[in-house]
């Protein structure tokens, strides 16, 4: 695979608002969200869940269900960091127990996560990744068997990897960067940091200095930001710990025809 990555140009969207759904058509896409659909998703697919069904408005959820109603299909999402009236769950990893989960189809709305996702729906290969897998995802996607799912050819020499920060509602999220920044990092050090074969856009060396400079204080970060301070407000100061936790969970989400599978 070292034949393969060199060439590789990683670039990273802040925002979902700063990016079209065409412009994602066939490129192989990783999604950020640290506060906490993607530990929410991980938590539920380790749990056993049959699937995750990412929906990008209440609206669209309310409508989905409508049509799949079935004991087995859950309501999932929030608003304002709270569960949307009315659902059966909402966005804290701790809620998704195997004894509610397991086996049943979660249709999930967020305010910022699942939009995200959505927006990616045109990728050729559409991952999760959080804190939790970050190994198991940056092993992947450095092995050969990603690449032949994310790259047509193999002497192409201008493969792309974009990532995708959920944000907070459109704007800037520190946590995501910091996430960003650790994966890029892991990614490009089974090479070597320097090596001249990784391009890196101004936006993935900026989530790599920032990941830097949080790597050793992910606790003290994570409870400054935006985020973070709400739902500590909101009294769920244990979501922020699970959400921290570094190579934890070995899952690769993958999102495919409006689905949300893991691959292992």
């Amino acid at each position: 695979f070292i034949n393969r990555i060199l060439g590789m140009k990683i670039n990273v969207f802040k925002t979902p608002a700063e990016v079209n759904e065409d412009d994602l058509r066939g490129e192989p896409v990783v999604i950020i969200d640290v506060l906490r659909s993607n530990s929410t998703i991980l938590q539920a697919l380790t749990n056993g869940c049959k699937e995750v069904i990412p929906v990008e408005s209440i609206e669209r959820a309310l409508a989905l269900h409508s049509a799949l109603f079935d004991s087995d299909v859950l309501l999932c999402g929030e608003r304002e960091g709270q569960r949307i009236h009315g659902f059966d769950l909402g966005n804290s990893p701790q809620e998704f127990t195997s004894d509610l989960i397991a086996k049943k189809s979660l249709i999930f709305a967020t305010t910022n996560g699942t939009v995200a996702m959505v927006k990616a729906r045109k990728g050729k290969v559409v991952i999760l990744c959080g804190f939790q897998n970050m190994e198991t995802v940056s092993s992947h996607i450095s092995s050969g068997e990603f690449a032949k799912l994310a790259w047509q050819n193999p002497d192409n020499r201008e493969e792309k990897l974009t990532i995708l920060c959920s944000g907070q509602k459109n704007h800037f999220s520190l946590e995501d960067m910091v996430c960003t920044g650790m994966l890029i990092t892991r990614i490009t050090g089974r090479l070597g940091p320097d090596d001249p074969g990784i391009e890196l856009t101004d936006a993935a060396r900026s989530a790599v200095v920032l990941y830097k400079h949080h790597a050793n204080k992910l606790k003290k970060m994570i409870s400054q930001v935006d985020q973070g301070r709400e739902l500590i407000r909101l009294g769920m100061e244990k979501d922020l710990d699970f959400c921290i936790q570094v190579d934890t969970l070995q899952v690769i989400p993958v999102y495919s025809d409006g689905k949300i599978l893991k691959i292992n």
